[in-house]
Parts: structure tokens; C-alpha cells; sequence
């Protein structure tokens, strides 16, 4: 996911800082975030796609924890 979230913030130009008052997470928290340092919710998995423009399975890897299923049990 945060391969796919800082191209599309490089190509947006926009930062994460940005990204972070739009998710409604600290700039720390976006930080961790973004280098694997943290495991972001599912809400949050969504509210970054929505900010970004892009669905949220379009976030997730191989090698990501969230499936599109997880949506559902929450």
C-alpha cells in the first residue's frame, strides 16, 4: 500500500503532510503510516483512497494485510 500511496501522491503533487489532514491523522501518524512503521485501519484505508481519488482496493498489494472482504466484517 505505501508504494502505491506515494506515487500517487508524487503524482498528484501532493505531500503527505497534505494527506494526513485529509485522513484526519497526525503527520506522524501518516509518516508511520507510509513507512510500514504502522498498520493503517480499514477506515483509514478508505478515507486515504477517497482523498487520493481512487478506490480503496486499488491501495492494496500482495503483500498487504487488508483484503476487500475485510470491508465487510467491519
Amino acid at each position: 500500500m505505501q508504494t502505491v500511496v506515494r506515487k500517487l501522491l508524487r503524482d498528484q503533487g501532493r505531500s503527505q503532510r497534505w494527506l494526513a489532514t485529509q485522513v484526519g491523522v497526525s503527520p506522524q501518524r501518516m509518516y508511520d503510516i507510509l513507512n510500514r512503521f504502522g498498520h493503517p485501519k480499514w477506515h483509514n484505508v478508505v478515507r486515504i483512497a477517497v482523498a487520493l481519488g481512487v478506490p480503496p482496493e486499488s491501495l492494496l498489494d500482495e503483500n498487504s494485510a487488508w483484503r476487500v472482504e475485510d470491508e465487510e466484517e467491519l
